[in-house]
């Protein structure tokens, strides 16, 4: 199957082993609550993909987080890379008026190359402003290039078109698990999201400015508290506003989980953890869990009949299209 891929790029990426847990964070107290978890005894998570809001807090541009505030994300970064490797993840959406954003990022890849290993790219654009830091000599920037799921790897001819270009992806969410086990063995290594609220739709209708709470004129990164969608059923959808960017990130009102399907993927991909919505508490039960899996070996298939402890409240998760796909 391998000769069907081709030849691999000329620069192999070091491929995480299988089974290896990854985190996606999009707060400052999920991202304390994964260096919580670090500390403990035991093998813990083998990469990190650190939103590059959170080197911002107050959303001041002007006003970069300073360097050596103990609690702030940098410094949290800092002891991370540590104990495994941490990537600077961009925004779902980049336009013209982000320039100002990425280059103050640009200035922290080439300032910290022994922090940050890479860039989870959530776009084209994003794509192609990490092409042009490789190109560019004065930046210096050597770093891996990770795709997200929102790229679409659908089939192995994208797969192959990107080989160059890219340094790992994320299986996408729509494809079930036999067209996903296609895109395992191929020339970029992968990895499978097993946990978190999926992103329903990035929307640059706000949802809150509608309602007349426009973060973005108060200087927010964030706007808080949380706004709602409530369905006719009344589920909840968490809407995240980035106001830093001025787009909507619409979640499901219920997080996905793979913990009973693990064992059938545990000696192909890395599996990984994405924090969306979770608080510092929530965050730190979620990571436990994952982590007493991978001691554990992972379950079996099919065992998943026992709700595990981080669904004590309704009991409610999906397995998205892991079975069905998409039509």
């Amino acid at each position: 199957r391998r000769a069907a891929w081709g030849a691999p790029p000329e620069e192999a990426v070091s491929k995480l082993p299988p089974g290896s847990l990854c985190l996606s964070v999009r707060t400052g107290e999920q991202l304390r609550a994964l260096w919580e978890e670090q500390q403990r005894p035991g093998k813990g998570f083998a990469r990190a993909y650190v939103d590059g809001d959170l080197f911002f807090p107050d959303g001041n541009l002007s006003a970069p987080e300073r360097e050596g505030a103990e609690d702030g994300a940098l410094s949290v970064c800092q002891r991370l890379a540590e104990t495994c490797q941490v990537v600077l993840s961009l925004p779902f959406v980049l336009r013209g008026r982000d320039g100002r954003f990425l280059e103050l990022l640009a200035g922290l890849l080439s300032r910290y190359p022994d922090v940050f290993c890479g860039v989870q790219v959530r776009s084209l654009d994003g794509l192609g402003w990490c092409r042009s830091l490789r190109q560019d000599p004065s930046r210096r920037f050597a770093g891996k290039i990770f795709a997200d799921a929102g790229f679409y790897f659908w089939n192995r001819e994208t797969v192959r078109a990107f080989a160059e270009v890219i340094d790992g992806f994320c299986l996408p969410y729509e494809l079930n698990a036999s067209e996903q086990s296609c895109l395992t063995d191929g020339p970029i290594p992968c990895e499978k999201v097993v946990y978190g609220h999926l992103p329903m739709m990035i929307s640059a209708n706000c949802v809150a400015k509608t309602m007349g709470r426009c973060g973005e004129e108060k200087g927010q990164r964030h706007l808080f508290p949380r706004v709602f969608l409530i369905d006719r059923c009344q589920k909840r959808f968490p809407v995240e506003a980035d106001c830093l960017h001025c787009y909507n990130i619409i979640y499901n009102c219920v997080p996905l989980s793979l913990h009973g399907e693990l064992g059938r993927w545990k000696d192909r991909v890395p599996f990984r953890v994405d924090l969306t919505v979770e608080g510092r508490t929530e965050s730190g039960r979620i990571l436990a869990y994952f982590r007493e899996l991978a001691a554990k070996g992972y379950p079996k298939p099919g065992r998943d009949s026992d709700v595990p402890p981080l669904f004590s409240g309704n009991g409610s998760y999906t397995t998205g299209h892991e079975k069905r796909g998409a039509e």
